[in-house]
């Protein structure tokens, strides 16, 4: 049997091996591939450990599990560092301030 390369994985009973899917990342001689979790983006497919294998995204910008690229929160929201989502200001309230997850630093009255 040969191991496969890093970022690659293999079944039981497998003549070959197959590419990790597109957000997952693996290390050598892997039966599965794993994801990033929300908040974070695949930079790196050839390892086994998750913070070598994924990057937080900036604030101002989420992701959902399995990404390879963050996305910009919507016009009139904000999120903190590593978030799988943007949120509003509460009414009454307007926005100030994208690049935090926290209200009071986000919105102003």
């Amino acid at each position: 049997c040969t191991d496969c390369s890093a970022g690659q994985y293999s079944g039981t009973a497998s003549t070959t091996c197959s590419s990790c899917a597109a957000g997952k990342y693996s290390g050598t001689a892997s039966a599965t591939c794993s994801a990033c979790a929300s908040g974070k983006y695949l930079t790196n497919t050839a390892t086994s450990i998750e913070s070598s294998a994924c990057t937080d995204c900036s604030a101002g910008q989420y992701s959902g599990t399995a990404s390879t690229t963050c996305s910009s929160c919507a016009a009139g929201k904000y999120s903190g560092t590593a978030s799988a989502t943007c949120s509003a200001c509460a009414s009454g309230k307007y926005l100030t301030n994208t690049a935090t997850s926290i209200e009071s630093s986000a919105c102003t009255d």
